[in-house]
């Protein structure tokens, strides 16, 4: 999800999308805006966030001074959340996330709760008004200048240093915005979460109290950030009580308050160091602890690559004597993957092709390989998902869908047809395309949010096996290839994931928590005779099997995900069971909601895990009309060529940044003067924007002049004082073009310099005005 302020520029589109018709829910606390074809998920928004305002204000005794915005977003293939909580806004993107480092959930209840717990934390915590986010202090000095007629060389130093008016360490944002409130039960600690923690403890690889305050510049360490901040936020609770985490963010908010340990010494008597070190020391005995008994028995098998930190859906091909899989090798990203396929006999390995995605599939006979990857960008720019197959002899790609939002492609076992798993308005569904008539035939038609994962084919051809989220799970399921119905195999409160038959058909294979670790496990075709094959310390996925009974998994061990092979995988024992066992009653006390919210009068009104979201209230939606943010005032302090400037920053724009003006002013005490505006315009296909600069700089100089008369010449001394007026106006348009990656801008420039000279000669007092540049461009610049 998103991060606490606005997710790093994480956010994935671009351009204006003229396309889209936006229209707004409002609430009794909030306004929820989206375009047409995010209906479903805009009103199920609209009930989550009303669920949700009076648990998560009452926690913080922080309410909004405003109706917060919700913008809903669904014109490209992508997943996330963002708070932008000066702007009281959050956007969320429709598609339910699937992300290899976390655990399935409600997508929307969870996402909602997060960003909305970011909103009220995070402004409890603020220590002025949110129309002041920073006072800014800058430094700015320049180059020595040998031309007399020049006043100033080029800047060769700028600082510039922000003093926040929020300040919340990154861990314990996001630790507030995971933990969001025991009862609510939205986001828990999965078993994903726990892998990452377990294996980063056990290792020695968790990050210190420092490293856990910023995000990184890799997937995994970015994880761990998150991960560690919930369960240290989890640890201050359990140890000190909700009210600590209150009294903790209440304390940021103190105006010379600049770090959290201040804040956490005066509420838990301890510094920050020592409660990373109590916490750390806990984890330690607790893994130590729950793993005892599996370390004396590990079954892991060898493991074949780890060149990337995700080497992920292995898959072998149909004679067993290749597989495919995908890895982030070149890549700091996980989900920067590329497609490759290895060879056992000569033991060499080839890149397919970069961007793909989800897992892969074989054609029947071996020749070709099908896989998801992102189409070209629509005019508009949007990003679509869509399957490709690429032909292993001619080394040739072809698409197979265009914008179908397709994804997690299977070939039937007679090449006639294809499975794939289709996004729309958050919710998925599993489609069938004839290859000869391209014909899509919808096997499911779900529309409440449910979720698709890894379809495959039963060796037979009359059914294919998926697994299915549900809450905070995934559930492992049979969809005939006729009539769609489902059967369910595996159906508990565990997470089962990743199934795929054997060649013969007789056995499932797939990944299951059951222990608190993901391992990998064997059934019979009919859902029977469930057997644990893997016993590891960090968590087994994404198996694979070929003729000869070889299995391959996608394991997760010393911070990365490697390729583990297993030649004969064996069931464990069942006298041996006991050495697979997770150790679950190492642990701390549990907070309940009544404890949370004693402020809280009505606590009937407080939602828990009891909900149903397929039922929506009657919303009234009208056509969007602008809704602008508060103008952000940011005062400046500034030192520019050895004088005291003062002045501020400025901006607003409306919610769905259609329109945005920025601008800044700043002056020092001989009224010297700069001033600039920005104005942006983005309702059509190409951005239009206004732009004006001006200037004005006072100069001083003692010049001396020869003055003659009838009798004689002499030498008098003149003061001169000029002041420079310069201007500057931009107007113009900039775009895309193709995709993002193109870009012009034309504008046409006109700028103006004078100035005004005011001295003295025989005691009489001249000025002299005059312009001394004017300049009309045109000017045409492409980027790539």
């Amino acid at each position: 999800m998103g991060a606490a302020i606005n997710s790093q520029a994480q956010e994935f589109h671009v351009g204006n999308h003229p396309e889209l018709k936006w229209y707004t829910i409002e609430t009794k606390h909030f306004m929820v805006h989206y375009h047409k074809g995010a209906e479903r998920t805009a009103r199920v928004v609209a009930k989550i966030a009303e669920d949700i305002y009076l648990p998560i204000t009452s926690l913080y005794l922080y309410e909004p001074d405003d109706k917060i915005h919700f913008v809903i977003r669904d014109h490209d293939d992508f997943s996330n959340g963002a708070a932008f909580y000066y702007d009281n806004k959050v956007e969320i993107w429709a598609t339910p996330m699937d992300f290899m480092l976390r655990g399935s959930h409600n997508w929307l209840r969870n996402v909602v709760t997060h960003e909305f717990t970011h909103m009220i934390s995070l402004g409890a915590a603020r220590k002025m008004s949110r129309s002041i986010p920073a006072i800014y202090m800058q430094y700015i000095d320049y180059e020595p200048e040998k031309n007399p007629y020049v006043l100033y060389g080029f800047p060769n130093k700028i600082v510039s240093y922000p003093i926040a008016m929020t300040i919340v360490p990154m861990w314990l944002a996001e630790g507030m915005a995971q933990f969001q409130l025991p009862g609510l039960n939205y986001d828990r600690w999965d078993s994903h979460r726990d892998m990452i923690l377990r294996d980063a403890t056990l290792e020695g690889e968790l990050l210190d109290h420092k490293e856990m305050a910023v995000f990184g510049d890799n997937s995994i360490r970015n994880e761990k950030s998150y991960n560690q901040g919930y369960s240290l936020t989890q640890y201050i609770v359990d140890q000190y009580g909700l009210e600590s985490l209150r009294r903790i963010v209440r304390e940021m908010k103190s105006p010379f308050r600049f770090s959290v340990n201040g804040a956490i010494k005066n509420v838990l008597n301890i510094s920050e160091r020592q409660l990373y070190k109590d916490w750390k020391t806990y984890l330690e005995k607790m893994y130590d602890y729950r793993t005892e008994r599996i370390q004396t028995n590990l079954v892991t098998g060898e493991v074949l690559r780890d060149e990337g930190s995700a080497d992920i859906y292995p898959i072998w091909s149909p004679d067993g004597k290749r597989y495919a899989f995908l890895s982030n090798e070149d890549e700091k990203s996980i989900s920067k993957t590329s497609l490759y396929v290895h060879d056992t006999e000569s033991n060499k390995t080839k890149k397919i092709k970069d961007g793909v995605l989800h897992s892969v599939n074989w054609s029947p006979d071996g020749t070709k390989l099908i896989y998801t990857k992102y189409s070209d960008a629509t005019k508009y720019l949007s990003h679509y998902l869509d399957i490709f197959a690429y032909d292993l002899k001619k080394e040739k790609e072809r698409p197979i869908t265009r914008y179908y939002r397709a994804q997690s492609p299977a070939w039937s076992p007679d090449g006639k047809s294809m499975v794939f798993v289709v996004t729309k308005d958050g919710t998925q569904n599993l489609v069938k395309l004839d290859l000869e008539t391209k014909k899509p035939q919808y096997l499911t038609k779900f529309k409440n949010g449910e979720q698709i994962f890894t379809p495959r084919w039963a060796p037979n051809g009359n059914a294919i096996i998926v697994s299915l989220a549900e809450r905070h799970k995934r559930n492992i399921a049979l969809i005939s290839a006729d009539s769609g119905k489902i059967h369910y195999l595996i159906r508990d409160k565990y997470d089962a994931r990743d199934p795929i038959f054997s060649p013969d058909g007789e056995y499932v294979y797939f990944s299951w928590d059951r222990t608190g670790i993901f391992n990998i496990y064997r059934m019979d075709a009919r859902g029977k005779n469930v057997k644990q094959l893997t016993n590891v310390l960090g968590g087994a996925f994404m198996p694979s099997v070929n003729k000869n009974g070889q299995l391959l998994y996608s394991g997760f061990s010393k911070q990365k995900y490697n390729i583990f092979q297993l030649d004969k995988p064996e069931p464990i024992d069942q006298i041996k069971t006991e050495y697979v066992e997770y150790q679950r009653n190492f642990h701390l006390a549990s907070t309940t909601l009544h404890e949370i919210l004693p402020l809280n009068e009505n606590k009937a009104d407080i939602t828990t895990r009891s909900y149903d979201d397929t039922q929506i209230p009657s919303y009234e939606s009208k056509p969007y009309s602008n809704y602008y943010s508060k103008m952000a005032i940011l005062p400046r302090i500034m030192i520019d060529y050895e004088t005291t400037k003062l002045g501020t920053y400025f901006y607003s724009s409306d919610i769905l940044d259609n329109y945005s003006v920025f601008g800044g002013v700043a002056a020092n005490k001989d009224f010297d003067l700069d001033v600039f505006g920005i104005f942006e315009y983005r309702k059509f296909l190409p951005t239009f924007f206004l732009e004006g600069y001006y200037q004005i700089r006072h100069h001083s100089q003692m010049d001396s002049l020869i003055l003659q008369d009838e009798f004689l010449d002499y030498r008098d001394y003149t003061n001169f004082d000029f002041k420079y007026n310069l201007m500057e106006v931009d107007l113009g348009m900039e775009s895309y073009i193709f995709n993002e990656l193109n870009k012009f801008r034309l504008a046409y420039i006109y700028s103006r310099y004078s100035t005004k000279v005011k001295y003295n000669i025989l005691n009489q007092e001249s000025t002299d005005a005059y312009t001394y540049f004017k300049g009309s461009n045109i000017s045409l610049t492409y980027t790539f």
